[in-house]
């Protein structure tokens, strides 16, 4: 009997599934397939240290069907009760290549967005029937990507003791007021804004980039907390707590990016970048992908825009600008992750260097010795990819944090820029002559490539480690004090406006003495010399 026990413990062991294994829930909201992915790669962190996770998936953007993961134990995904994901009408998903604005901080964007997270907020948490089922576990830990307050307030409601934050994009505006952290205007940038020249901003782009901090702070997030908090205070409990200080109270965070990549920020000892925790073993590829790097004779060039983007809109006149350019280097193959038309299939078929594919193994194609280019939207798991193998990319930005992803590229040297609203022949050909023929950017992307190897760190280790210590100690310990106060006295307005107005007064009471003192001088004088 003693020996069948040992069997069985030793099998769980192999299994990697631990008696005292944490039950953890990840909340992994079908948005975009990369953040997704990301979440799904930090599951799977989880399930092979032992613990049981469980990932709850509600579907906020409709034909998302990658669950991220292979080693969850459960899937929760909930289906929208909308006929139309409110979402989908996001500029940035119906038009990526359109010349109007597609920051998220557009007007119309910031509406459709603060309308969305609400709507799938209430359509959740009225749900008695998932409610139930998330409730029919013990949860020790829950973890997040923050897009809205919602999953705070949820986790709230299953009595959930530790709730940590995680985010696949670099530090945003949202976590530096949460966690406390300073934001030098003069040098940090908004993560979600348009600047791939950050840190070195214009003058002009100072003066925008304190604006977009003050609507991210003030307007955006002030919105969605106040409508948020009414969904829980209306359907859950009028004396629901204020969502603003559930999330203050989150012990960590961690960023999907690296020290060496990342442009340098104030953080916090409770911040950790985790940059490369998604990076899994190369695999072969397959026969197809295998057959095409071998045929080519200088090497092989990457073009994908990313899962979420939807090429289908790409303008007829960009396609072949795109094709064109890619003409002018005949030794060079190049693959497209891109959706075609059979209109679009009858013009690629004449670009014989060109070969298209609605979906490509990406990391490892990036991995193969024959790539030697990439040709990316620098959405930050494709930076990030893209450094860790060693390939010089040409950054064509989109929206969100691109941008600022293509700024890191830039100030490494590891790539160049083209302008989304400007794609054509001759920009993406000087930019492909550039990173083909000047080894600089191949020299400096296999430097940085190295250096990410060797950097003294364990992303995958620490994320763990810090999972199953905040699951015993689920305290918020590291507290800026950054994070409480009020605007006021964060910015020293309270010391500086009466500093200043004493300044003034003390000016003008001189100014008054001296005048008097003048006009009494000026007196006797007069009166001396009659």
């Amino acid at each position: 009997m003693q020996s069948l026990v040992l069997l069985i413990l030793q099998a769980l062991c192999f299994q990697g599934i631990y008696v005292n294994g944490l039950n953890i829930l990840v909340y992994s909201p079908a948005i975009a397939p990369s953040h997704v992915n990301f979440m799904g790669s930090l599951a799977d962190l989880l399930a092979d240290a032992g613990h049981r996770v469980h990932i709850f998936m509600p579907e906020m953007m409709p034909g998302i069907q990658t669950n991220g993961t292979t080693k969850a134990q459960r899937i929760i995904r909930q289906p929208s009760t909308f006929a139309e994901s409110p979402f989908t009408k996001l500029r940035f998903f119906t038009d990526p290549f359109s010349d109007k604005d597609t920051s998220v901080f557009a007007p119309e964007q910031v509406s459709i967005m603060l309308n969305g997270y609400v709507l799938f907020c209430q359509d959740f948490i009225t749900n008695e029937r998932l409610l139930s089922e998330l409730r029919s576990v013990s949860y020790d830990v829950a973890i997040t990507e923050v897009y809205d307050y919602c999953p705070i307030g949820l986790f709230h409601m299953l009595d959930i003791r530790t709730t940590v934050l995680v985010s696949a994009v670099p530090v945003t505006d949202f976590h530096a007021d949460v966690f406390g952290l300073p934001t030098p205007l003069a040098y940090t940038s908004n993560t979600l804004s348009a600047f791939v020249n950050a840190p070195k901003l214009t003058y002009m782009e100072r003066i925008r980039n304190i604006f977009l901090y003050f609507v991210s702070r003030n307007v955006f997030t002030k919105a969605l907390l106040d409508g948020e908090n009414e969904v829980f205070r209306k359907h859950v409990d009028k004396y629901f707590p204020d969502l603003e200080q559930l999330t203050r109270a989150v012990p960590v965070l961690f960023v999907n990016t690296h020290p060496l990549i990342d442009i340098p920020r104030p953080i916090s000892a409770n911040v950790f970048y985790i940059g490369g925790v998604a990076m899994r073993q190369r695999k072969p590829l397959s026969e197809e992908f295998e057959k095409l790097t071998q045929s080519s004779t200088k090497g092989v060039v990457l073009f994908s825009l990313g899962s979420f983007t939807n090429t289908a809109t790409m303008p007829a006149a960009m396609k072949k600008g795109i094709l064109d350019a890619f003409h002018e280097f005949p030794e060079y193959t190049f693959i497209m992750k891109i959706s075609l038309s059979d209109e679009d299939k009858a013009l690629f078929a004449g670009y014989r260097n060109v070969h298209t594919f609605s979906w490509i193994d990406q990391i490892n194609l990036l991995r193969h010795p024959s790539v030697v280019a990439f040709i990316t939207h620098a959405g930050q798991n494709s930076v990030m990819e893209s450094m860790f193998a060693g390939k010089p990319m040409i950054c064509i930005p989109l929206f969100a944090d691109q941008e600022y992803n293509t700024a890191t590229v830039l100030n490494k040297g590891v790539g160049v820029y083209v302008n989304r609203k400007n794609v054509n022949e001759k920009t993406l050909g000087n930019a492909l002559e550039k990173i083909l023929r000047d080894t600089r950017f191949t020299k400096a992307a296999q430097r940085l490539k190295s250096k990410l190897e060797q950097y003294p760190w364990d992303p995958h280790g620490n994320f763990v480690r810090w999972i199953e210590y905040v699951a015993k100690f689920p305290e918020a310990d590291i507290v800026l004090e950054g994070a409480t106060i009020g605007f006021f006295k964060y910015f020293l307005l309270d010391i500086l406006i009466p500093a200043f107005l004493i300044l003034v007064v003390s000016i003008y009471v001189i100014g008054k003495l001296v005048h008097l003192l003048l006009r009494k001088l000026q007196k006797l004088l007069k009166t001396k010399v009659e």
